[in-house]
């Protein structure tokens, strides 16, 4: 993903590392991603792509999840709620297919199935674009088709 993102110019091979980590820079033809009207990449942090088991959230706002059975919208806890912190530890471990219960109506969905109010994900390929305007739906759809696979865009703003 990396290597696609470097040649369609969204990100360039200057490198920062600040504490979260690589930081690819804007490339140039960055707009790609966010639209023509952004003439400018001051104010864009960079890239950072993730790889590896995680979750991938709006940063401290918590996690609310909506039972697709009932509609029940919830809260969950990663270190209050026994249930969910054993789903989350068997799905790091590698269990793709750990479950975890409504606690309405006790229906059991695949813990990467749950959705909520404030998107979030289970994956293993992460890409954060640090303060870039939102992403344009053409470019999260290639995204998406280069990947072959599902993405969930998670929005953060700290």
């Amino acid at each position: 993903m990396r290597l696609w993102l470097l040649d369609e110019g969204i990100i360039s091979a200057d490198v920062r590392t600040p504490p979260e980590g690589v930081t690819f820079l804007p490339g140039p033809r960055f707009t790609r991603a966010i639209g023509p009207e952004y003439a400018t990449s001051e104010g864009i942090d960079g890239v950072i792509v993730e790889a590896g088991r995680r979750v991938f959230d709006s940063g401290g706002n918590g996690i609310e999840l909506t039972c697709a059975s009932c509609g029940s919208t919830f809260a969950v806890d990663f270190h209050g709620d026994a249930a969910w912190t054993e789903a989350v530890e068997a799905w790091q471990a590698g269990a793709d297919d750990a479950q975890f219960a409504c606690p309405s109506c006790g229906t059991p969905r695949r813990l990467v199935e749950w959705r909520g109010p404030r998107p979030w994900a289970f994956g293993h390929l992460g890409i954060a674009f640090w303060n870039w305007p939102p992403l344009l739906d053409e470019f999260v759809d290639a995204v998406a088709a280069r990947l072959g696979h599902q993405i969930v865009l998670v929005r953060c703003h700290v």
